[in-house]
């Protein structure tokens, strides 16, 4: 935290002081009388990862042990933690949600989330998390699932250090890896992302942070912004999608320190800004894409030390330019 406060030493005011929101306590109610329940088909203080559910209190902890559960869409509504021992697997047979919470501070690590169900219909996810709290989800496993993450209406959560892996053929037939509508001060961190429709998708998500995180290999966008204002993403690698990021009808966005490499075809590039107004785009990196920047109806907004090698087309503008541009551009 030291070190992310230290860079954002220079910045405006308007993106520092959500920052020291985003690495809330887990505090959990009733915290003396918690308790550790062992959970495990081969035999513990629940079979199956239902009873105890239904059984924990307030501030109780699951350590859910190696084994597949099959459960069916199952549901938190109070404060627990659930850690994963020795890579347990939640399968929902391509038919189900597995976990939905609706809760505050819930913890949610180790654990294989596979094979949901998928919809034309209703978004289905691996795990969703709706109104929720101060919770975290942390170095867990994902594979083969429609959403995997879906994140709505939540506030100071954190989504870090997991392994998503989709195997999307088609946009109408899949969807997003981490996906955020109508949150407020999440942190996206170290992440791996990848088989999907967008890698990370924001929707009217405000004053949150997308730092460290890899997004390879999605069908559409590495990272999509729609309506989402004071936002900050940083340091990340968007690789080998069919588009590297696109931020669109949004506001005060700061983008530092990316990677953008390989996103090549007929329509890509590596960045696209469509209706963005007073943000910074700085120190970014594009390596071999078909256009590295495209603007599109985008005002006030500051490019400073881009880097650009082999890429195509370096920038391309349309209709309103930027009535203000600085620009540093090294390129090889």
């Amino acid at each position: 935290m030291i070190s992310i406060m230290r860079s954002f030493a220079s910045l405006p005011s308007r993106w520092l002081g959500f920052h020291l929101l985003l690495v809330p306590p887990l505090l959990l109610p009733s915290a003396v009388q918690a308790r550790s329940w062992i959970v495990s088909p081969q035999g513990g203080d629940f079979s199956t990862l239902r009873s105890a559910l239904a059984a924990a209190q307030p501030g109780d902890r699951l350590v859910l042990q190696s084994g597949v559960y099959r459960e069916g869409p199952l549901l938190i509504r109070s404060p627990i933690v659930i850690e994963g021992e020795g890579w347990p697997v939640i399968d929902g047979e391509k038919r189900y949600e597995m976990l939905r919470i609706e809760s505050d501070g819930v913890r949610i690590s180790g654990i294989v989330f596979r094979n949901s169900g998928m919809s034309y219909s209703i978004d289905i996810a691996a795990l969703k998390l709706l109104k929720g709290k101060n919770c975290q989800i942390e170095a867990n496993r994902f594979e083969n699932n429609f959403f995997s993450i879906y994140c709505a209406n939540a506030q100071e959560c954190t989504v870090a250090n997991n392994e998503i892996v989709g195997h999307a053929i088609s946009e109408g037939a899949s969807a997003n890896g981490i996906h955020l509508w109508s949150c407020q001060r999440m942190k996206i961190h170290g992440n791996r992302v990848q088989g999907h429709r967008d890698g990370i998708y924001f929707e009217f998500v405000t004053e949150s942070l997308v730092e460290g995180n890899q997004s390879i290999g999605n069908l559409r966008y590495g990272l999509h912004f729609m309506f989402s204002n004071d936002d900050v993403y940083r340091t990340n690698l968007f690789e080998r999608n069919g588009a590297g990021v696109a931020v669109m009808f949004s506001k005060r966005i700061l983008m530092e320190g990316n990677q953008y490499r390989n996103n090549w075809g007929p329509t890509s590039y590596g960045l696209l800004l469509k209706s963005i107004d007073d943000s910074l785009i700085r120190r970014n990196l594009f390596v071999r894409n078909t256009t590295a920047i495209r603007f599109d109806e985008a005002i006030r907004n500051k490019l400073k030390i881009l880097y650009f090698f082999t890429s195509g087309l370096l920038v391309l503008c349309s209709h309103l330019f930027l009535t203000k541009l600085l620009a540093e551009k090294k390129t090889q």
